[in-house]
This record gives C-alpha cells, sequence and structure tokens, in this order.
C-alpha cells in the first residue's frame, strides 16, 4: 500500500475543491505521482469522522459536538488544527480537545505554505505528539498542490524517520478502522526576550 491521504478535496465542484473534472483529474495523476494509493474517505464502519473548524475559530458547540459523536462511538480527527486562527493564536485550545479523545490531521503547513507562523505551530504540534496523520488537503489550486510526501520526508529529516513511518501507518488504521491512540504533552512554552 502507498501513502494514504485522507483529506483531498479531489470530487469536482465539491466543497472548496476543483473546479472542473479535468482540474479533479490532474490532481489524481499529481496524487499517484506523489505515491499516493488511497484518498477521499476515512473508514467504512464510521469510527473515525473529519471534523473540520472555521478557519477564523473554535464554534462554541464545538465541545460539545466532539462529546456527543464519542459518545457514539465516533472519533473526530481534526484537520488542520493549525490553520485555525484561534489555536494558532492559543494552541491550548486544541489540548481541551484532545483531552476529549479527538485525533488531529496536519496539512502542507509544514512545508511552509501558509506562512511561518503557522509552519512554527505545525512543527511545535509534531514535537509534542499532538499530530495523528498528515494529509495533503490538496485542492490543485495555486500553493495547494500535493506536498504529502515531501512533508512526510522532512519530518524524517528533521525529527526521526520512524515518526514519519508512524504518521503514515496511522493513516493506514484510519482507514482500517483500527485503533489509534496518541501520546501528547502540552506544548512548551515559547522563550520571551525582553530588550531593555
Amino acid at each position: 500500500m502507498g501513502l494514504v491521504d485522507l483529506h483531498c478535496h479531489l470530487l469536482p465542484e465539491v466543497d472548496d475543491g476543483s473546479s472542473s473534472m479535468a482540474t479533479s483529474l490532474k490532481l489524481a495523476q499529481e496524487a499517484v505521482a506523489d505515491g499516493v494509493s488511497h484518498l477521499l474517505y476515512v473508514d467504512e464502519d464510521g469510527h473515525y469522522l473529519l471534523l473540520e473548524m472555521p478557519s477564523g475559530g473554535v464554534p462554541t458547540f464545538a465541545r460539545q459536538l466532539v462529546f456527543e459523536l464519542l459518545q457514539h462511538g465516533v472519533t473526530p480527527v481534526i484537520v488542520h488544527p493549525e490553520r485555525n486562527a484561534a489555536i494558532l493564536d492559543d494552541p491550548s485550545i486544541l489540548e481541551a480537545f484532545l483531552e476529549q479523545g479527538c485525533l488531529t490531521q496536519l496539512t502542507a503547513s509544514y512545508m511552509g505554505t501558509f506562512g511561518k507562523k503557522i509552519e512554527d505551530l505545525t512543527t511545535r504540534l509534531i514535537e509534542a505528539g499532538q499530530g495523528t496523520i498528515f494529509a495533503s488537503d490538496a485542492h490543485a489550486l495555486a500553493r495547494r498542490d500535493y506536498e504529502l510526501n515531501e512533508g512526510l520526508a522532512k519530518m524524517a529529516r528533521e525529527f526521526d524517520p520512524r515518526l514519519a513511518e508512524h504518521y503514515r501507518r496511522n493513516a493506514k488504521r484510519l482507514i482500517n478502522g483500527e485503533l489509534v491512540r496518541m501520546k501528547w504533552q502540552p506544548l512548551k512554552k515559547k522563550r520571551r526576550f525582553w530588550l531593555f
């Protein structure tokens, strides 16, 4: 099995995905060239659900929604939390969801696609064990091309090849409906330097 991409906007004219079938086919070709063999579903038994929050913040009902999903045996996988404005400003918001039992999916933000601040938070989330899988979130739009394999290669270089392999295996476990757990810790506080 090649790479598993659990968050990709391949279907034409659905959500904010590709604008045409031709674009979707080009995106599918890019996925195959990047080593992807499986995309666009989680597990058929419904143990996992991708949960995408608005990019501008976290809705007040989100924690209750997560609670209800978990009560029904569904584990939410929060997609690209590093790009959520509220979490970017206060990463401890994400930790409350992790304490509830959510998993997370990080993206090409790790490659600097969305700027240095988001790249830095993605790196800190990886370092603290607050990531579960990588996905492309590819749209075949400018700055949204396939970087899944490149992101995993960067993780192998900067952290450990075993960690990148762990992310790969987690994606396969999710599509098979197998148990995935996180061993995470709170983010280290950033040091602040004052000039007098």
